[in-house]
């Protein structure tokens, strides 16, 4: 087979031009989210994510914070990343997995305002756009214009205004509690990084993770720090008694009689 671009190549030789023929591009690649979906296809589940009902077998994600704007350069990445990817996967460069196999989703905290003057979106839901690009059709969500509903709550703890953070938390139904403590501890940083308020502190991530740890501790370890009027806090007269023997109790009977009254 002819290689047309070596012969084109080498002819630009000729010319002022430095000229690499199948160079090698070596620089690392990183998607910000590949999400493998098992299930194709439109959900009919309404409690699934909105603007995600529609994922493909592979999904590339975008994802642009309050602070960094998603524009034309961000898209150019995701579309790059999807060519490279493709090709990674694929059998080989003849046989490419096909196209209908992949969707880019680009989502952005805040409204892409010079994005969308540069290459205006199609409005398709609150919050959810589309921007076609050579044959990609890119699915834009935008979390500040998430409707407050179920759907969104994961959204939502994404946002910027403390009452839909806020709103985000209570309603979003975490499948792992280990996930739930990571996301929003790191969240509770960045937030207050950013200068914006939400409820769930990090001090409150830090009494979660004690409560999940304590099991690990000795019986002394967790009483340690405690005032005796503490340990007997929400214990019956009679469990108390149970554990003394009937000369200790004589002993300290005085000691022990004020306390008995009150948690009795």
């Amino acid at each position: 087979m002819v290689e047309w671009h070596k012969i084109l190549g080498h002819a630009l030789r000729d010319s002022c031009y430095s000229v690499g023929i199948d160079r090698e591009l070596k620089i690392k690649q990183f998607v910000d989210i590949l999400v493998i979906e098992e299930h194709e296809g439109k959900r009919s589940d309404d409690s699934f994510l909105k603007g995600l009902e529609n994922l493909s077998k592979y999904n590339l994600i975008t994802y642009k914070s309050l602070r960094q704007p998603l524009d034309s350069w961000t898209l150019d990445e995701l579309t790059s990343y999807y060519v490279l990817f493709r090709k990674m996967i694929s059998p080989d460069q003849k046989r490419l997995i096909s196209e209908q196999k992949f969707k880019l989703y680009g989502i952005s905290t805040r409204f892409p305002e010079k994005l969308n003057k540069q290459e205006p979106f199609e409005y398709k839901s609150p919050g959810v756009y589309e921007i076609k690009r050579g044959t990609n059709e890119i699915e834009i969500l935008v979390i500040c214009e998430m409707p407050r509903e179920q759907r969104t709550a994961l959204w939502q703890i994404f946002s910027t205004k403390p009452e839909m953070i806020e709103y985000g938390l209570s309603e979003y139904k975490w499948k792992r509690e280990d996930y739930r403590k990571a996301v929003i501890n790191e969240l509770a940083m960045k937030y207050k990084e950013e200068g914006i308020k939400m409820s769930y502190t990090e001090q409150d991530f830090f009494r979660d993770v004690a409560l999940d740890t304590v099991g690990f501790l000795t019986p002394e370890e967790r009483l340690r720090g405690l005032r005796p009027e503490d340990r007997l806090k929400g214990l019956k007269a009679d469990q108390v008694l149970r554990n003394f023997k009937p000369e200790e109790i004589i002993t300290q009977s005085f000691s022990l009689i004020p306390f008995i009254h009150k948690f009795s």
